[in-house]
C-alpha cells in the first residue's frame, strides 16, 4: 500500500489520476515469495506505465504519518486473519514445514 502513496515527482493522487486517465489500472499483489505491482493500459500508454512503475520503485516516499496509518490497518488485517480458521492452519503450517526460513513466516508479518 504504501507504495502508491507518493513519489518524489508524483502525489498519491496523480499517481492514480495519471492512470485512471488513459482507462488503466495499477495495483501490487504480495505472495509468499513475491511482491509484484503492475499496471493494465492500452499499447499505446505502456511509456507511461512503466514510467510511473519505475518512479514507484525507485522514488518512493515514506512519510511517518502515513506509514504508522498503513501499520494500524496491517495489524487490523493480522487481527481479522487469527479470527479466520483456514487463515491460522496454513500460517501453523508453512510455519512448521519451513521452520527457520523466511518462506514459513505469514506474509501479514507479526504485530511486533
Amino acid at each position: 500500500h504504501m507504495a502508491f502513496k507518493g513519489t518524489k515527482r508524483r502525489s498519491a493522487f496523480q499517481i492514480a489520476s495519471e492512470i485512471e486517465n488513459v482507462g488503466g489500472e495499477i495495483n501490487a499483489a504480495t505472495s509468499v515469495e513475491t511482491t509484484s505491482y503492475y499496471a493494465r493500459v492500452l499499447s499505446d500508454d505502456v511509456p507511461l506505465a512503466v514510467d510511473i512503475l519505475a518512479d514507484i520503485l525507485q522514488e518512493s516516499e515514506f512519510d511517518p504519518d502515513e506509514l504508522e496509518r498503513e501499520q494500524h490497518v496491517i495489524l487490523q488485517e493480522i487481527g481479522a486473519a487469527h479470527d479466520t480458521p483456514d487463515d491460522i492452519v496454513f500460517d501453523r503450517f508453512t510455519e512448521t514445514a519451513f521452520r527457520h526460513q523466511t518462506i514459513g513466516r505469514s506474509i501479514l508479518g507479526t504485530p511486533e
